[in-house]
This record gives C-alpha cells, sequence and structure tokens, in this order.
C-alpha cells in the first residue's frame, strides 16, 4: 500500500470517527479509566513488595473495571515492570469440555498457548513450541540464493570439467576469462569451504529438531498413530521446563491473568499458584515473578481467597442497578437522545454493567440510523433494544413469532378472542330469550298461572275435590289462586282442598303439572319468557350494549388491557417476566413492535404512505391536509380500529372513503371517532366540509353517527356566529330528517328560534316534514313568511305559547280583545278558537307559565275558571301556587276545591275566606291531620283573633256524636301551634276535658288551657294534672276554686300543695283555711309556711279556729317572727299552760328569759315590740309591772317584790 493511501485512509478515520464518537461506544476495557488512582497505588505498593507478596487478586464483579485498571496501570507504568497480559475471554470453545479435568486441561492449554505466543520466535529460539513464521521478501530471496549458491557450488566442486563447459557454452563471457584457470582454482577452494559450512548447519537444524519433537503425529489413509511421552500429565506440569524457560529468557515480571473465573474451576488457581511458587524458586530466574488475577468476589467461599492470595484489591463497580439510570441519562443527554424520564426509571435498575450498557446505545443509535427513514418512536426503539441486549434469545424467537414476549403479546389475541366468544354467547343467549318471549302465547303472567291452574282444577275435579283452601281453610277462586302467595301455594304442595267437610292437601307435585303442559320449558322459564316480552326493549338495548362492549374490547390496547387487570401479570420474581410486565404496561412495547425490528421498502404504498400509516398504528398526530397516493391501498391496510384514532384524520383519505361503498365498515368506524368531538376532530369537520368533493354525503354520514354534532358545535368557541348559522344549514339540507330529529330533539332550541326557517330552501316539504316530524314551536317567525307556512305553523300549532307569538296569532285571526289582558284564560277558553283551545288544554302549563303569569294586569280571574285552572289534574302545582299569588279571587268554600295541595296553598297565601268551616275542612281532608301550611295559617295572629271571636259549633251527628269533637281534641294537642295563637284558638272550644296526651302539650299550652275553661276541675282532671303537670294543679285550683272545693276532701291535698295554696295571691284566706283544714296536726306543725300563714291570719279575731296543740305548737316555734307570734299570744294565750308560757318567752329570745325569773328584776331593751308583750303579761298577770329605766324596760314579779 502506498504512503499516499495510508494517509487518505487515517485522515477518513479521524473524520468519521470525529462524526460519531457521540453516539458510538467502544466496549472493550479502556487504558485512561478514571477515578481509580486508590486502586492504581494499591496495585503498584503490591507489585513494588514482590519479593513477599506473589499473588494479587484484583476482585469485582463483571462489569466493575477490572481490566480496565489494569489496562491504565500498564499504560501509565510500561516502563516500570515487564508484563504479560492472559485473557480467557474466548472461552466458548473451552465449553465444549464433557468433564471438570477435560475443562481443566483445556484451560492449561489455553494459558500455555498464552505464554509463548506472547513473545516472538526469535527471543524463545530453544522453545519446543514452534509457530508459523511469516518471512519476508528479502529472506525469501536470501534463502532461495543460497540454497542455488550450494547447489552450483557442489555441482563445480565434483563435476568442475561439466559445469565449464556449459558455462563456456552457453555463456560468451566466460569465453573471453577462461584463461583464469588459477582463479577459478582459488574460488573452488572458496565453494568447497562454502558447502561443508552449509552441511553443518543443516545437520545441527536437524538434531535440534529430533529433541524438540515430544509428541508427532503421523496420518496415513485408515491408520493414526500418536508418539508423545507425557500425553496424561497436566499441561503445566508437561511444559514446566518450556515455561520457566520463557520467563527466563523473556524476563517477564507482572502477568494478568484475566476472566480465569469464569469457569469456576477453583483447582486451576492452585496450579497457578504452584507454577507461581516453582517460578521465583527457580535459580535460571532472576527477576521475581507476581500473578494478578482479575476475579470476581464469590470465586473463593468463606475465608479460601485470603489465604490464597498474597493481596486483595476490592473494585467497587462503575455502574449497578441502583446508579445505572443517572449514568443513562448522563450518556443519552451528551448524545442528544430524547428518551422519556419514565421509561429510563422503568428499565434503568435491569442494567448493572456497563459494557451492556454501551452496546444498547450502540446498538440503538443503529437502529436508529437504518429506520431514520420511518418516524419512529424513540422510546419504544430503545425498549426493544434493551430487550434484545436482556435476553437475545427470546428477541431471535420473537422474529420468528415465538418465545416468552411473543406469548405475552400474544396473550392480547387471546384474550380478545376469548372475550368475543363469551360475548357472543351472550348475545345468543339474549336473542334466545327474545326469540322465547315473542313466541309464548300469554300475555301477562296471571294468563299463565290460569293455564296451571286450570290443569290443577281438572285434578281436583278427579279427586271429588270441590275448591280449593289455603292451609287455614281459606276458599281461594281461580283468580285469586293466580296471586303470588297462593299461587307459591301449589308450587311448593301446601294448597289445600274442601271434600266431604274435611280440608285435606293437594298433594300433586307442581313438576308434574309443568311435565302435562310442557316437557321441555319450565313455569319458571315461561314466566321469565312473558318478564322478557315485558321488556324487550331493554332486551334489544342489552344486545346493543354487548356489540358495543365487544367493540371497545377489539380496541383496547395491551397497556389498557393490563390497566384494567383484563390481562394479568402475576407477581414474580422472575427479572425477565418483570421487564415484560413493565414495557407493555408503559406500551413502550406494544403490538406494532414489528416495525422497530424491520424496514421498509416501496412497493404499493409510497415512503409518505407508509409514513402515515405508521404514524396511524402509533396513534401519533398527523397533518390532514397531508396528500396521499396509495389511498385504496392505505385503506386495506389500515385495521379498522384504527380508523377511530385523530391520526386517521386526512382529507385524502376520508374522500377515498366516502367513493368507495366497498368499505362501509372502516367508513362508519371513521365516522365513529367524530362521536367523540374532540377539539381536533371538531377542527377536521369543520376544514373538511370547504375541500371534499361530496358535501351532502358528508353532512348525511356525519349526521348519522354523531347526534351530537350541533350541540359540540354551539358548545365550541371556535365556531363563529355565522359558522354556526353556516353549520345548521347544511345541516338542515342535507341530513336525513330522521336525524335531524335526533340531533334537535333534546331540547335545542335552535329551529324554534329560526324566524328564517322557511328561507333556508325552497324545499318547503323537507322543511315542513322536518317541522313536523320535531314538533317544532316557533318562538318567533319573520312576518314575511309566505301566507301558507304562517297557516301552516299556526292551523298546526306549530309556535310557541308566549305573549308575542299569541297576540301576533289573534290580531292574525281578528280575535285580540282587552279580556285577553284582564282575564285571559276566560278570553281564549270563550273565544271560539278550537285549536288554540286544545293546544293550550295540551300544554297547560306552558300556557299558564309563559302567557299568563306573563301578562301584567291579568289579575282578575273570574271564579268559575280560576278554580277550573285550580282544579285541573295537568296543572303542576308550583304554577298552581304562582297562579294563587297573582289572581286577587279569593275562594268563599274550600270544598269547591278537589286537591288538598292546593288547598294548602289557598290557605298558605291567605286567599281564601276566614271561618272555622274551612279549617275544619282542611283537617277532614287530610284524614284528621294539620298540615304544615294549616299550622302557617293559624300561627297567623290576625287569622287566630278573628277565629277566636267565634265559637265552635257543638252540634252532633244523627249517632249523637259531636261533628266538631275529634276536631278540637286535635287543634287542642296541636303542638306546632305557637302559644300565642294557641291561647286565642282554643277559646273557641265548647268543651272542656279531664285528661290529655301529654307528649303533646307543653306547660305553657296547659296553662292556656286552664285559663281558656278548657280543663274540667274535677278529681281526675286534679290528679291528671298532678302527675303529669307538677304545679298546674295548683292553676286549676286557683282558676276553679269553687268547683274544687266542692270536692276538696276527695282531691287528698298533700301538705306541698297546701303549702303552694297558702302561697296564692289568687285565693282568699277563707280558702286557704279550708285547704289547711284538710292536713292533720302534724303536718300543720310541720310546716313553717302553713304555720306562718296561720299565725298571721289568727293575729286578730276570727271565725275560724284550730285546737289549742295546734296553737300552742304555734306558738312555741320560734322559727317564726317574734312580732306576728306575740300579736297570736295576745288572742290566744288561753292555750298556754304557767309551763307553756314560760318556754314561750324564751323561744322569743335569750335575752327574753329574765322576765321568767321570778326571783329577780329583769331587764330587757326598750322597743316598741317589747312594751307590747309586757303589757299583754301584765295583762294575764304574769308580771306585776314595768318600769322604764335608761337603758330598757325594768320587769317587776309579785314574788321578788315580796323577797325585796
Amino acid at each position: 500500500m502506498s504512503l499516499l493511501s495510508k494517509v487518505i485512509r487515517e485522515w477518513n478515520r479521524l473524520v468519521h470517527k470525529q462524526n460519531i464518537n457521540k453516539k458510538l461506544h467502544s466496549l472493550t476495557p479502556t487504558d485512561n479509566a478514571e477515578n481509580i488512582d486508590t486502586y492504581l497505588n494499591s496495585l503498584n505498593w503490591a507489585l513494588l513488595n514482590s519479593k513477599v507478596i506473589k499473588n494479587i487478586a484484583i476482585s469485582g464483579p463483571y462489569g466493575a473495571g477490572k481490566s480496565s485498571i489494569i489496562n491504565t496501570y500498564i499504560k501509565r507504568n510500561k516502563f516500570l515492570h515487564n508484563y504479560l497480559k492472559i485473557s480467557l475471554a474466548n472461552f466458548q470453545d473451552l465449553n465444549v469440555a464433557n468433564s471438570p479435568k477435560e475443562l481443566e486441561r483445556l484451560i492449561e492449554l489455553s494459558l500455555l498457548q498464552q505464554f509463548f505466543y506472547h513473545e516472538k520466535d526469535k527471543k524463545i529460539p530453544d522453545s519446543k513450541f514452534q509457530k508459523i513464521r511469516r518471512n519476508s521478501k528479502i529472506i525469501l530471496f536470501l534463502y532461495v540464493f543460497l540454497v542455488l549458491t550450494f547447489v552450483f557450488s557442489f555441482a563445480y566442486v565434483f563435476a568442475e570439467s561439466k559445469v565449464a563447459d556449459f558455462i563456456i557454452r552457453y555463456t560468451p563471457f566466460f569465453d573471453r576469462v577462461k584463461d583464469f584457470a588459477d582463479a577459478i582454482s582459488f574460488v573452488k577452494a572458496i565453494l568447497s569451504f562454502y558447502i561443508i559450512f552449509f552441511i553443518c548447519c543443516l545437520i545441527y537444524r536437524a538434531i535440534k529438531l529430533v529433541f524438540n519433537i515430544t509428541s508427532m503425529k503421523f496420518s496415513i489413509p485408515h491408520a493414526e498413530i500418536e508418539i508423545g511421552k507425557e500425553i496424561s500429565k497436566s499441561a503445566l506440569n508437561t511444559y514446566l521446563d518450556e515455561i520457566l524457560y520463557f520467563f527466563e529468557v523473556s524476563k517477564c515480571e507482572v502477568v494478568f491473568i484475566e476472566d480465569l473465573d469464569r469457569f469456576e474451576q477453583s483447582d486451576i488457581f492452585v496450579k497457578l499458584r504452584e507454577l507461581n511458587q516453582l517460578i521465583n524458586n527457580s535459580k535460571k530466574i532472576k527477576q521475581d515473578v507476581v500473578f494478578v488475577y482479575a476475579i470476581k468476589d464469590d470465586m473463593f467461599i468463606n475465608k479460601e481467597r485470603t489465604k490464597f492470595f498474597d493481596f486483595i484489591i476490592p473494585v467497587i463497580p462503575v455502574i449497578n442497578s441502583s446508579n445505572s439510570k443517572d449514568k443513562l441519562q448522563t450518556i443519552l443527554k451528551k448524545s442528544d437522545y430524547d428518551i422519556s424520564q419514565d421509561l429510563i426509571s422503568d428499565i434503568s435498575i435491569f442494567i448493572d454493567d456497563m459494557r451492556l450498557l454501551y452496546n444498547i446505545l450502540n446498538e440503538f443509535y443503529m437502529y436508529e440510523q437504518v429506520l431514520s427513514k420511518s418516524d419512529l418512536n424513540a422510546n419504544n426503539l430503545l425498549a426493544i433494544i434493551i430487550y434484545k441486549n436482556l435476553f437475545p434469545k427470546d428477541f431471535v424467537a420473537l422474529m420468528q413469532n415465538e418465545g416468552v414476549l411473543y406469548e405475552a403479546i400474544n396473550r392480547k389475541t387471546k384474550y380478545i378472542n376469548k372475550r368475543k366468544d363469551e360475548i357472543d354467547e351472550q348475545i345468543k343467549n339474549v336473542q334466545n330469550k327474545i326469540t322465547n318471549s315473542k313466541n309464548q302465547i300469554q300475555k301477562n303472567i296471571k294468563e299463565l298461572r290460569f293455564m296451571y291452574i286450570s290443569v290443577a282444577a281438572e285434578r281436583l275435579i278427579n279427586s271429588n275435590g270441590r275448591y280449593f283452601t289455603n292451609p287455614s281453610g281459606k276458599q281461594l277462586t281461580f283468580s285469586q289462586l293466580t296471586e303470588d302467595e297462593n299461587f307459591e301455594l301449589l308450587k311448593n304442595k301446601k294448597l289445600h282442598y274442601w271434600i266431604n267437610y274435611s280440608n285435606l292437601l293437594f298433594s300433586v307435585d307442581f313438576s308434574v303439572i309443568e311435565k302435562q303442559i310442557d316437557t321441555d320449558e319450565s313455569y319458571a322459564q315461561k314466566e321469565q319468557n312473558i318478564l322478557n316480552k315485558l321488556n324487550l326493549a331493554q332486551l334489544y338495548k342489552q344486545i346493543e350494549e354487548l356489540k358495543n362492549q365487544k367493540e371497545q374490547i377489539q380496541k383496547k390496547s395491551i397497556k389498557e388491557l393490563i390497566e384494567s387487570d383484563d390481562l394479568e401479570f402475576p407477581t414474580t420474581q422472575n427479572q425477565h417476566e418483570d421487564l415484560i410486565y413493565r414495557l407493555l404496561h408503559n406500551s413502550y412495547i406494544n403490538e406494532n413492535y414489528l416495525d422497530y425490528i424491520s424496514i421498509f421498502h416501496e412497493g404499493t404504498l409510497q415512503k409518505t404512505d407508509y409514513d402515515f400509516l405508521l404514524k396511524v398504528k402509533r396513534g401519533v398526530p398527523t397533518n390532514p391536509a397531508e396528500k396521499l397516493f396509495a389511498k385504496s391501498e392505505l385503506i386495506r391496510q389500515i385495521n379498522k380500529f384504527d380508523f377511530e384514532k385523530e391520526s386517521v384524520l386526512n382529507y385524502d383519505l376520508l374522500d377515498a372513503l366516502l367513493e368507495n361503498d366497498e368499505e362501509q365498515e372502516k367508513r362508519q368506524f371513521f365516522f365513529n371517532q367524530f362521536r367523540k368531538l374532540t377539539d381536533k376532530s371538531m377542527d377536521f369537520i369543520d376544514s373538511f366540509v370547504n375541500v371534499t368533493k361530496y358535501l351532502e354525503l358528508f353532512i348525511e354520514e356525519l349526521c348519522s353517527s354523531c347526534n351530537d354534532i350541533w350541540l359540540s358545535i354551539l358548545g365550541n368557541p371556535k365556531f363563529t356566529k355565522e359558522r354556526q348559522d353556516y353549520w345548521f344549514e347544511l345541516i338542515i339540507k342535507y341530513a336525513n330528517v330522521d336525524d335531524i330529529k335526533n340531533i334537535f330533539q333534546k331540547n335545542d332550541p335552535s329551529i324554534a328560534e329560526c324566524e328564517n326557517f322557511f328561507f333556508i330552501c325552497d324545499d318547503y316539504g323537507r322543511l315542513e316534514e322536518i317541522v313536523s316530524s320535531l314538533n317544532i314551536k316557533f318562538k318567533k317567525i319573520n312576518k314575511d313568511t309566505e301566507d301558507d307556512e304562517l297557516d301552516f305553523i299556526f292551523d298546526n300549532c306549530f309556535f310557541e305559547l308566549n305573549p308575542k307569538m299569541l297576540e301576533f296569532m289573534l290580531s292574525r285571526k281578528s280575535l285580540l280583545s282587552e279580556t285577553y289582558y284582564t282575564s285571559n284564560y276566560k278570553f281564549i277558553t270563550s273565544c271560539g278558537f278550537e285549536s288554540l283551545k286544545k293546544y293550550i288544554h295540551d300544554f297547560i302549563n306552558a300556557y299558564l307559565f309563559d302567557v299568563y303569569l306573563k301578562i301584567d294586569k291579568n289579575e282578575n280571574e273570574e271564579l268559575q275558571s280560576y278554580v277550573s285552572l285550580l282544579n285541573n289534574n295537568s296543572v303542576e302545582l308550583d304554577i298552581k301556587e304562582q297562579l294563587i299569588q297573582k289572581v286577587n279571587t279569593v275562594v268563599e268554600d274550600i270544598k269547591i276545591i278537589e286537591n288538598n295541595d292546593v288547598r294548602d296553598l289557598l290557605f298558605k297565601h291567605k286567599k281564601i275566606t276566614i271561618s272555622w268551616n274551612n279549617v275544619y275542612e282542611s283537617y277532614i281532608s287530610h284524614e284528621e291531620f294539620f298540615s304544615l301550611s294549616m299550622i302557617e295559617y293559624l300561627n297567623d295572629l290576625e287569622i287566630a283573633k278573628k277565629l277566636s271571636s267565634v265559637k265552635i259549633s257543638n252540634e252532633k251527628d244523627e249517632e249523637g256524636n259531636c261533628v266538631y269533637g275529634d276536631f278540637v281534641y286535635s287543634l287542642i294537642h296541636q303542638k306546632d301551634i305557637n302559644d300565642e295563637s294557641y291561647a286565642l284558638l282554643t277559646k273557641s272550644s265548647p268543651w272542656w276535658y279531664s285528661s290529655f296526651e301529654t307528649e303533646k302539650l307543653s306547660t305553657i299550652k296547659i296553662s292556656v288551657l286552664i285559663k281558656n275553661t278548657c280543663v274540667n276541675p274535677t278529681v281526675e282532671a286534679f290528679n291528671y294534672l298532678r302527675t303529669n303537670f307538677e304545679g298546674k294543679q295548683i292553676e286549676l285550683f286557683e282558676e276553679q276554686p269553687k268547683k274544687l272545693l266542692e270536692i276538696i276532701e276527695e282531691l287528698k291535698l298533700t301538705l306541698d300543695e297546701v303549702e303552694k295554696l297558702v302561697k296564692s295571691e289568687v285565693l282568699d284566706k277563707e280558702t286557704k283555711h279550708l285547704c289547711i283544714k284538710q292536713l292533720s296536726d302534724e303536718q300543720i306543725a310541720n310546716s313553717l309556711e302553713i304555720s306562718q300563714f296561720l299565725v298571721k291570719t289568727f293575729s286578730t279575731k276570727s271565725t275560724f279556729d284550730f285546737s289549742d296543740e295546734i296553737k300552742q305548737i304555734l306558738l312555741l316555734n320560734d322559727k317564726i317572727n317574734n312580732t306576728d307570734r306575740i300579736k297570736f299570744f295576745e288572742y290566744n294565750h288561753s292555750c298556754l299552760t304557767p309551763n307553756n308560757l314560760d318556754e314561750f318567752i324564751k323561744s322569743l329570745g335569750k335575752e327574753y328569759e329574765v322576765i321568767t325569773n321570778r326571783h329577780k328584776h329583769g331587764e330587757i331593751q326598750k322597743n316598741k315590740e317589747n312594751s307590747y308583750l309586757l303589757d299583754l303579761l301584765i295583762k294575764i298577770g304574769y308580771i306585776s309591772s314595768k318600769s322604764e329605766t335608761k337603758n330598757g324596760y325594768k320587769v317587776n314579779h309579785k314574788i321578788a317584790n315580796q323577797n325585796s
């Protein structure tokens, strides 16, 4: 190769490397590793201590960077030691070994080969191992020259004359030099010496060859003979001399051994350690030789490796499953790849080897370049490349529609086929139900049961029975037997029959009757058939739902099926299945995987068409205006379900579908996606009408497939009012009338609000058909509309009931008058326009709400018309309420109103005459119950005042019962009536009561009833109040004292009750005295309240008297104040004995005790009360006199005076 060619080749290599160096990565270990100084320093220290360290391990998992550490060390320290690298990475051939021994022998041979193939032959000339030598042209020419020279010399020495004649004959030159005989003799001598030297060299080489032969093979046909000395020995032992010779002459100091751990053969390490020891112990080898092994961490178990190796360097992996995500992100960023972070997170845990990572990126780059003309998703491509690298065998199987991944993807097809079969079976079952129900003769269950009962009746007659009965003996007619409860008796053998005055069990099994009627179908099935017949619409709907469900299942992607748990992936620790689940679940690998492992070749499809096809399959957005060429072929290749994707939206493709009547199904799927009414589909539809050649057909198909198209147009802000009007005209012009009916039937006012509807097109028959089909009620209409069309609208009542349309119509008919505005309903029902009258009656609520209630002056409706509206069951209640609020007409008698709710509204809004009769009628009509509106009505104080002014009648019916008795009783017990109104209303009660329903009355209302004389003053009433309303019996006594005094002994008043009566400010003293008389002396004595009352009342003369015992008790009661007792003492001192008198004086207080000491002159405080007491004591002779002192009164006794 010329120098120029070498330069050009090197230049191209550098340029190409510069272009792609960011994308591609070498898989070989680097000799420029980063962040490994610690490892290098450790290795250098160990090698510098080679006197003691002979076996070194560099330990770490695969891909940790052990080889890169070795290469980098060698590069940085290439002059420090003599190195030898041995690698068993190419171990495939070694795996053919049939046994561990054979494998070990092959490994040793491989090591031996790498020892000797490392050096050139000339450095190990005495080695028995000879390699193929490649000699240069100069050496070969020299060999040829020497051989030819030898031959010539040999011939010339031993055949001189012949050679000389030959030379002279054929060489003219020698003819001129033949006289130089002496010179020739000299040459002859030299040639003789050369011959001897050449022969000696040949003998030396032959002897050396013989000594080097240890094993030779000679092969002849049908026979093979092997000659060897030490065939069975270990290769390392056999060729130990060779190995020692190699290290002797090569001066190798460090041997790096890689990939030896792949074979899981620990014995080979033992032999290598022995070999190292032999090498270092050899006297021939002057240098120290160190073996450095690159091994994985788990090569040796327990403590074996520390015994085997003299020094171990642990290597932390550069990459593992925990940090591969960051490494992958960094490399992808440098390579300018746009890859999803979710994908990186999902797959990074499966990548724990740097070489694997680099190879994935290399393959990704190459696939990307090859498939770059196809618009493929980078995430999907990377996912398939990752899978290819992690599981290459399964990837190959995938290409052949086999393997684990293929089966996982194919689960979708199997599942869909299974579900389709299941749904088809369900559809078949429903269809059978429909067929059976149509074939069922009986119209209802009652007719069916009659058929079975008639058969049972025949058996009854045959049994001489008279009639069927239930278990309790009640006779059952055939009609009654068809009822659920009684028919169950027949089915369950519990039906009885009457014969000879006996009630016997009808023991015929119902299954016998079933078989007699129909051997193929049971009663339950026939009953179900009838129920199905009544629900045929539901069954047909069920079939449609099942068909739709079948379509939806077929459209689901693998991702959707997994997310909905339709495709189950069992939880497993298997890394392979886990990766497949992640890739499929996130749609990184999907049904379109073939697009990422195959190359497109142009044929029937052009490149543009193929790219469009790929985008459709993947659901990638496309340009609707993109030009397509092989449209028919595209339609054929696109799956029918893909026609529901937005990516298929293309003007050319849709035009082709509209043109092609053979692809009706795919056309329907295309239009199905318009049902979604997405922004993109709406934009496409709106643009397509401007470019299509088949506008009329498109609108027809669109409206047929998507009944919500108009609502979507109205709700889309992109459609201006002008554009909406344009679409409205398109739909009215081209859509099928049935579709228009579906489009505008959902309370859409568009047609009704279109006053120029009859100007859209000239086909009035079509327009009238639309109006009739949809029963349009125009809210307004252009007055310039043709008369025939106006007559069509008004005569058929195709107008909305609103004041303007009614006025326009009535004025056009010359029927409008003033009554229209004041009593509208009366006017319309009597104007003679029968079609309008019927229209209003049919749409009475719309009329009332939109017309009647909107006319301001319409407040004086004639009573009869007003009542007819209130009694019209078609009128909604809330509209009746608005009517009642608006109209001023008052209903005098509630009886003319038929509906209770309306009656309640009249009471609520006080549009009824106030009377007890109306209240009573409402109560009766509500089944003797006061409605909420009635409660509100009665709670109005003005109404309550007016009602309280009239007494409720106490008239009786023919049977002597009080007509209003229950009504008044309920009124009294109505707890929802407020207290103010209750106090007024109960005044009207003509009766009083001895007891009540306690839980319905409050204490306030009981007081009201007592005050309004609604409580009977009887023992029963008194006891009722005593038991249920503590204290209210006192109020009754206060309200009715005369009546109760007549029966006072029967009341059996308690001490507490008497005390309360004594406290009463209403009762007089005499009444209170009579009440106190009902107590015992002890009770009186024990009651301070009563004692004080008696002391006060008897402090003056009274006709009422008590026993002396009571008086003594009262006088001696020190809890009663002194003033009252002293006054009481004045009139009742005679009841006291002398001892009692002393006790009475002492009870007045400690200062009064001096008065009782008759032997001394006592002195008490000077005041009016004490002066009065001393005067009384002087009067009764207890003391003789009193005298005033400076500070008080001095008490004088007769005895004291005598003593003094």
